[in-house]
């Protein structure tokens, strides 16, 4: 009988990671086909909970997004209005910001959650959306990694599937969101 251990070194096990960034989000919400584009000051916190080699992981997120009120266009929310997102997903990580070991330009991920997404125009109380269901999304990270898991950009496309249509939600939201991280 042989048996073999390893001993994973402290960067190869689990690891935190929270950045903040600033960047635009365009939200397609299907019918009444309302297009949503507007600033978003985002921050998103990962916990790498299986380090799978330096360049794949496993992680739980949460990437809160706060929409920057005054700069949307839309069929509906033409005034002023306010967004929070909240989606919480598991994400299978690739590449750039996968381990704090991952020495590529780019990565990628794509995982699945739950999403909580509130709109209120505050002009007219019936303007107010709560939209939750699940959610999936796939991304890109590239530009310059700092070392520690990070990237400077993150390409996110997203589709939540609004369980609460028939009462104050919107109709599924598909969403495209850039960001800069810093």
């Amino acid at each position: 009988m042989c048996s073999i251990a390893t001993q994973a070194s402290k960067d190869d096990s689990t690891f935190f990671k929270h950045q903040s960034g600033v960047g635009i989000s365009i939200y397609l919400i299907p019918a009444p086909n309302y297009t949503i584009i507007n600033g978003t000051f985002n921050y998103n916190i990962r916990y790498h909970f299986k380090i799978l080699s330096p360049s794949s992981s496993l992680s739980a997120n949460i990437n809160t997004g706060f929409g920057i009120p005054g700069l949307s266009v839309g069929y509906i929310f033409i005034s002023r209005f306010f967004q929070f997102t909240l989606p919480v997903t598991i994400n299978y990580n690739l590449g750039n910001g996968a381990s704090k070991n991952s020495k590529q330009s780019t990565g990628t991920y794509v995982g699945a959650g739950a999403n909580l997404d509130f709109i209120a125009a505050p002009n007219s109380l019936r303007d107010n959306f709560l939209s939750i269901g699940p959610v999936i999304n796939v991304g890109i990270r590239f530009g310059s990694s700092d070392g520690n898991g990070s990237s400077k950009y993150d390409l996110k496309f997203s589709y939540l599937s609004t369980l609460n249509k028939n009462g104050k939600g919107l109709s599924d939201i598909f969403g495209v969101n850039l960001y800069y991280n810093f």
